[in-house]
């Protein structure tokens, strides 16, 4: 069966916005790039972006952890989800820590640890790279990468509230008032979820 116009009409658009098709909505060279990757087309750009930057350590980890299961457990039914801890960057450096020590905190899941662990290997040796080398510089490349993958979701920080802001199509978010990303002008909204609280950087 055909797909809803509506779905339809949102899927093609995004993958303009991605530079998967051209105008005339044939693939484009980064489209068919990104057909080959097991991935949403958002995070297949990212990757790609990565090769581009010199960062495919970093992109296969926001890859992977934007696929997978978040850290950060939740204890109960009323304990605080995903969107009180809304950095993605806290993630990486929980992930990176780990790597290091071999030790995970309590509030983090040592399996979604593991598990984006394994899909950000995958994801390297799928471009080409057998290991992690030097350091990069994450904290350039984490908004660039994310840019281009969710050049939708930029936010502006409105006027009436340090932790409300205002999508790219209108659409309002807020993130959590303890988060470090409350005092941000912009940020960009990797997960929005039902109840408008957003999530990224």
């Amino acid at each position: 069966d055909p797909p809803p116009e509506a779905a339809w009409q949102a899927a093609r658009a995004l993958l303009l916005t991605l530079g998967a098709l051209d105008r005339n909505g044939q693939a484009t060279p980064a489209g068919r790039a990104m057909v080959r990757l097991p991935l949403h087309p958002r995070l297949g750009r990212l990757l790609l972006r990565a090769e581009e930057l010199g960062s495919v350590a970093v992109g296969a980890d926001l890859a992977a952890l934007l696929s997978e299961r978040d850290i950060f457990r939740r204890t109960d039914f009323e304990a605080a989800g995903p969107q009180e801890k809304p950095d993605i960057s806290d993630r990486l450096d929980r992930i990176s820590a780990w790597r290091q020590s071999g030790r995970a905190s309590k509030e983090v899941d040592p399996g979604a640890l593991q598990a984006i662990d394994r899909v950000s290997r995958q994801l390297m040796h799928l471009m080409g790279k057998r290991r992690r080398s030097s350091p990069e510089d994450r904290a350039a490349s984490i908004p660039r990468l994310l840019l281009s993958a969710y050049p939708d979701r930029i936010a502006k920080k409105r006027d009436d509230g340090m932790n409300r802001f205002l999508l790219r199509g209108g659409r309002g978010v807020s993130i959590s008032q303890g988060g470090t990303l409350a005092g941000n002008l912009y940020i960009i909204a990797v997960h929005v979820d039902a109840g408008k609280k957003a999530e990224g950087v």
